[in-house]
């Protein structure tokens, strides 16, 4: 039977330089696709907002427009490359939890070294300084608690966003074929590495062991402790799962791409494992509920 429904679409700005706006399915998210370098970019904006969804298109538009009119400059100051980078669909298409810690790191880093500083007249010796000022917790630095030390992986983040800035701006063009950036001035020069970085794994035992007194604490505990070990995704992924996504005929879990840390959306096979532990919950039927409420939380 055919679905009566129509997805939603909307189109905004002009030819070369526009942004389409759409839902993945009727009533879904909402993705967003634009055309970049020859190439297009389409992520999912995580929401249903249509009214938001498209005042993001406008920013968009305006963040293209601004980098456009700075690459035509014959000189780029960290300022400038930061407001640019920051502004950048290939930055806009994060989540915004992601752009707002990205923007702290970045502004840190630059603010640091100079807004008004030239890029290219970036060296070695500024990574170390800036090293050495945030490992020490220098209180010249934003947005940190002065005195308090610091991890290098800590320092290697903050880094790792300049370094992000910089390789963008080496990739942009204008309109007649010059990079905003020739090259980047810190290449090949090595970040801080966490020499023992910590990544907390839970040990088999102890998962066999919250298994064993998951029904004491909460009915849906032992669904989520397997679904958890059994797909490997991230809480933020399986929490949001409903009814919908699960496929027991087919065998297959749908994720969302609103839920997705990098906004695509993907459909892969169940374990034996996730399938099975829905007959060994204490109120779970065989058939599906008539609801499209969470599946597990």
């Amino acid at each position: 039977m055919r679905n009566s429904r129509r997805r939603w679409s909307k189109s905004i700005g002009d030819r070369g330089n526009r942004v389409r706006l759409y839902e993945a399915r009727p009533g879904g998210p909402i993705m967003r696709s634009t055309w970049i370098n020859g190439k297009e970019d389409r992520r999912s904006l995580g929401h249903r907002d249509r009214e938001l969804a498209t005042r993001q298109a406008y920013e968009l538009l305006r963040g293209v427009t601004a980098n456009e009119q700075a690459i035509e400059e014959e000189s780029l100051t960290l300022g400038m490359l930061a407001r640019l980078y920051l502004d950048s669909p290939q930055h806009l298409a994060k989540k915004e939890r992601t752009r707002k810690e990205d923007a702290r790191k970045v502004n840190r880093v630059v603010n640091f070294l100079g807004p008004n500083r030239n890029v290219v007249s970036l060296s070695e010796s500024d990574v170390r300084r800036f090293t050495t000022a945030r490992r020490q917790g220098d209180k010249h630095l934003e947005k940190i608690v002065p005195g308090i030390a610091v991890s290098d992986r800590t320092v290697e983040l903050d880094l790792l966003l300049l370094m992000a800035a910089l390789n963008w701006a080496t990739r942009e063009r204008n309109s007649t074929g010059r990079r905003l950036l020739p090259e980047n001035p810190l290449h090949g020069i090595k970040l801080p590495k966490e020499k023992n970085p910590r990544r907390p794994v839970m040990r088999h035992d102890i998962y066999l062991t919250l298994l064993e007194v998951a029904d004491g604490c909460h009915p849906l505990l032992r669904l989520a402790l397997v679904v958890a070990e059994g797909t490997g995704r991230r809480i933020s992924g399986w929490r949001n799962l409903r009814w919908d996504d699960v496929d027991f005929q087919a065998g297959t879990i749908r994720w969302r791409a609103e839920f997705d840390k990098k906004g695509f959306e993907d459909v892969v096979p169940m374990s034996d494992a996730v399938r099975d532990a829905r007959t060994q919950v204490d109120g779970f039927t065989a058939d599906e509920p008539d609801d499209d409420g969470p599946a597990v939380a």
